[in-house]
């Protein structure tokens, strides 16, 4: 069993590692934005989404620091192909260029995501907003903080004002289960936002400026950096079955399905509202 002292070690090494895992999602979003407002070449990733040469630079700027930082690690990236071994003590979970569709129409809402699995548990979390430049950063038991610093969030505003993400994933299926979402949602909050970056939708729940998301079976590298940033700034995250979601402990090769919110009576209210949906759509 671990003790105390060695405990605080480890979080310690945790917390130097992620300051080191910020710089590289830094200077890979100085990388990707070189080309923002071009026109980018696209190549495409299924009916809806698209490849562009912004998300192969980032993730070049990315993977070979993150090889450095940890020797012999796995690494599983959105744009590398190669079959990933899960069981390794460390596994890194890269998506370079979270937004890639936002960043071909020029549209600046865009994320760097990187995470670290350790021993089959998801404990290190950084998401890097380039356009804020804005470094989010969360280690497992250890809290979250923006640009170093521990961030407070606003009051949680009731559902009938909320402001909701919507998140599906990217198969025509995805897409007809998001249109009955979106039509429910909008009859009960505010607004709803479909803006195809998860991880900066959860970072901005996180800091209250966006209320609620929902989200249908995402892949698990778009969410997982976001939701571990969330749960640590006392966020609640509910699996489709209502419960609590042990974002630590997800099982990586599976898609991702959730309500959450700072509030954990918004995510509460959000569930419940969308309850019948849920059981049939996730």
């Amino acid at each position: 069993m671990a003790t105390k002292d060695s405990l605080s070690g480890i979080m310690t090494d945790l917390r130097g590692l992620a300051i080191s895992v910020a710089g590289v999602a830094q200077d890979a979003g100085v990388e990707a934005l070189k080309g923002l407002g071009g026109h980018q070449r696209s190549r495409p990733k299924g009916r809806f989404d698209v490849q562009i040469d912004a998300d192969i630079d980032a993730e070049n700027a990315i993977v070979p620091r993150l090889k450095n930082l940890i020797p012999e690690s796995e690494i599983a990236s959105e744009e590398t192909v190669a079959p990933i071994d899960w069981d390794k003590a460390n596994v890194w979970v890269v998506d370079p260029l979270d937004g890639t569709n936002n960043y071909y129409a020029a549209i600046p809402y865009l994320a760097i995501s990187i995470a670290l699995r350790r021993h089959h548990e998801l404990v290190l979390a950084v998401v890097h907003d380039p356009i804020l430049n804005h470094s989010y950063t969360a280690c497992l038991g250890s809290g979250a903080r923006r640009n170093g610093q521990e961030f407070d969030s606003p009051a949680p505003r009731p559902i009938e004002r909320a402001t909701v993400s919507l998140i599906t994933n990217y198969s025509s299926t995805g897409r007809r289960a998001g249109e009955t979402l979106y039509l429910r949602l909008s009859s009960i909050s505010r607004r709803v936002t479909t803006l195809w970056a998860p991880a900066a939708d959860l970072v901005r729940t996180a800091t209250g400026h966006i209320d609620g998301i929902v989200c249908l079976q995402a892949l698990y590298g778009d969410v997982c950096s976001g939701l571990l940033i969330l749960a640590e700034s006392g966020g609640t995250i509910l699996g489709p079955d209502g419960q609590h979601l042990d974002v630590a402990h997800l099982d990586p090769r599976a898609p991702v399905s959730f309500v959450a919110s700072k509030s954990y009576r918004l995510a509460r209210d959000l569930w419940l509202a969308l309850e019948p949906d849920l059981r049939t759509l996730m």
